[in-house]
């Protein structure tokens, strides 16, 4: 499945950084459309050399419709989005 994704990190310090990310998945099958897109934005502080904490906030969107021209005509629609702060811990080596 095609999903396009755009994402950068930048470095403030040693201890700090910054990451954004998006990610978008597109579809169309027949009668039905639909898409998932994830949006973050992340703030790391790394303290130590193999464990950080970072915060951010992350949406997540979910878009489906479907259409029918048969003899019962049908027409739906979803419309779903979750958003809010994250909270996490890191660990690298």
């Amino acid at each position: 499945m095609p999903v396009i994704s755009l994402y950068g990190a930048f470095a403030l310090n040693k201890q700090w950084s910054v990451n954004a990310r998006i990610d978008e998945f597109s579809l169309t099958y027949q009668q039905y459309h639909g898409g998932i897109t994830v949006l973050g934005l992340n703030l790391l502080y790394q303290p130590f050399r193999h464990a950080g904490f970072g915060i951010g906030y992350t949406g997540l969107f979910l878009n489906v419709s479907a259409t029918s021209s048969g003899q019962g005509e049908f027409q739906g629609k979803f419309n779903q989005n979750v958003q809010g702060p994250t909270f996490y811990l890191t660990g690298s080596f």
